[in-house]
């Protein structure tokens, strides 16, 4: 009895040790093996500023919620087309608007868009291009967040400037990805 108890004993042990050595193997290894977390978000309608819109408000429809890890990052970014409109310029007229990209309560990446006619002549501008902006967070406490984009006019002039993503002619969709780093 005792030589047979004795290979269940070690059949036992070795049953729990690998067991433990998967557990303790699983806890440190398993964070390496998991995907980060990913949203994205694409809009296909036009959002537009003014030029007389002197407050931050946020852009119509634009805005994703990710949850993450401990300690990891936030890597967004927003891409659009974009359509700047100056109407009836004197010849010597500028518009210029900021663009935040925010993660709430963390910060955010402002930029902007500009454009200055000194041509001296009274005309009608249209300028379309595209726009892009990346925010990379430091690293973050685990919960989820709001990704979203603001913007505001920085001169206050006529009201019938404007700044409009994605542009009547080419409707592109607007995107805003947020993605986790680990």
């Amino acid at each position: 009895m005792a030589k047979g108890s004795g290979i269940a004993a070690a059949i036992i042990a070795s049953i729990l040790l690998s067991v433990a050595i998967t557990g303790v193997a699983g806890y440190f290894l398993l964070p390496k093996f998991t995907a980060p977390a990913f949203e994205h978000g694409e809009w296909e309608t036009q959002a537009i500023v003014y030029d007389n819109e002197l407050t931050w408000a946020d852009v119509p429809d634009t805005e994703v919620n990710i949850t993450i890890k401990k300690n990891s990052r936030i890597s967004c970014i927003y891409s659009s087309s974009y359509l700047i409109g100056l109407w009836g310029t004197l010849g010597s007229e500028q518009v210029k608007f900021f663009v935040a990209l925010v993660v709430e309560g963390v910060g955010n990446k402002t930029t902007y868009v500009k454009y200055w006619d000194q041509s001296g002549v009274t005309n009608n501008i249209e300028i379309a291009s595209s726009f892009s902006s990346h925010y990379v967070t430091d690293p973050l406490a685990k919960g989820t967040y709001r990704v979203y984009l603001t913007w505001r006019s920085v001169l206050d002039s006529t009201g019938t400037n404007y700044l409009i993503f994605n542009t009547p002619a080419a409707n592109y969709t607007r995107c805003l990805s947020a993605t986790e780093i680990l």
